[in-house]
């Protein structure tokens, strides 16, 4: 319950980011700990912002925000500070042992300041690869760890870029997301144009992130490019001896899902074949599929907004990871990725 505030509290503390004094968030999910969340204009409900935040011992959260411009900043909030409306405040930041960098930390309310960062590719590259951000203001230093930086800013920009090209486009790919969530569930609609498949491509993103997450499942890689041949899934994984993938099927049911793919998981096989549907819990419904000595497993989750997630696993032999770029010879899988990936589900589906 204590994490479910703290992800709530920061969510309204992003409201504040990037200029937004009168805000509303559309859109949010959580990300290795880190709140994702994208916000509209209260007074005029365009899309204003996308924004990343995650809270320390030291009491400091610490905020990144994306502008429709693309115009980025930082903001820093402590309850107990107590600062003057209007001031500014020299300060140093340092990413890691780099070159030190000078902002103006301006007062964004009573327990808040905010930086503006430079319009710089390179910048944002350092945050993401940084281990530990350095801020010093009035004779004191904060260092922040930044692990999961390269998560949370890339799935920041995916947001900012998803809400400008729906806008462009004519559709909100948020607009009827449901308000103040952290559900992972509860992220964008499946596309009607190929503009907004990359709203989905997120919301896949951040399912894959959070399922390997909470089935701790240990040096996964998320591909970056899906193959042509693959691109029917909307992310892909890899983990020692696993190939994974999401689907996002906003439009087809457990059952639907389930006639069609042990049929076609048939008519593929060319050897022995035998499929087992094992007991439904929590809605959460799995699928064991054998093509002579080769298992596969196949996992539907339900989707709050509507439809199902398909979350598949399947053995990779070093010739099918090769396929991607920088991809490590694997050894053969195991069975317990599948039981954990398939007990995670249970854990992290919505109630």
């Amino acid at each position: 319950m204590r994490a479910a505030r703290q992800v709530g509290f920061i969510g309204l503390l992003l409201l504040l980011t990037s200029g937004a004094g009168h805000s509303r968030e559309v859109w949010s999910t959580g990300l290795y700990g880190w709140h994702i969340g994208a916000y509209t204009n209260d007074q005029t409900g365009r899309f204003n912002h996308c924004a990343a935040g995650i809270s320390y011992r030291s009491g400091i959260v610490l905020l990144f925000a994306i502008g429709r411009d693309f115009g980025w900043s930082m903001s820093l909030f402590n309850e107990s500070w107590n600062l003057p409306q209007g001031g500014q405040h020299p300060i140093r930041y340092q990413v890691d042992r780099n070159r030190i960098l000078h902002g103006t930390a301006r007062v964004n309310g009573p327990n808040m300041v905010e930086i503006e960062l430079l319009d710089s590719s390179t910048l944002f590259k350092l945050f993401k690869a940084g281990r530990t951000l350095h801020i010093e203001a009035a004779g004191e230093t904060f260092s922040f760890d930044l692990t999961n930086s390269s998560k949370s800013l890339d799935a920041a920009l995916r947001c900012t870029s998803t809400m400008v090209a729906g806008e462009s486009s004519g559709t909100n790919p948020f607009a009827s997301a449901p308000t103040g969530t952290s559900n992972p569930f509860a992220a964008a609609p499946a596309p009607d144009n190929d503009r907004s498949r990359d709203a989905v491509r997120v919301e896949a993103a951040t399912l894959t992130a959070n399922l390997l997450s909470a089935a701790k499942i240990d040096g996964f890689t998320v591909v970056d490019t899906i193959p042509a041949e693959l691109n029917f899934y909307d992310a892909m994984w890899l983990s020692p001896g696993v190939i994974g993938g999401v689907m996002v099927r906003p439009n087809e049911t457990s059952d639907e899902a389930l006639a069609g793919l042990a049929g076609r998981a048939s008519a593929n096989c060319k050897g022995r074949h035998a499929s087992a549907k094992l007991p439904a819990k929590d809605g959460v419904v799995s699928l064991k599929l054998m093509c002579d000595d080769t298992a596969s497993t196949i996992v539907l989750i339900p989707r709050s907004r509507g439809g199902i997630y398909i979350v598949t696993v399947l053995p990779a032999s070093d010739g099918e990871t090769s396929t991607f770029p920088g991809a490590e010879p694997t050894p053969p899988p195991t069975e317990a990725v599948s039981g954990r990936l398939v007990d995670a589900s249970y854990n992290i589906v919505e109630r």
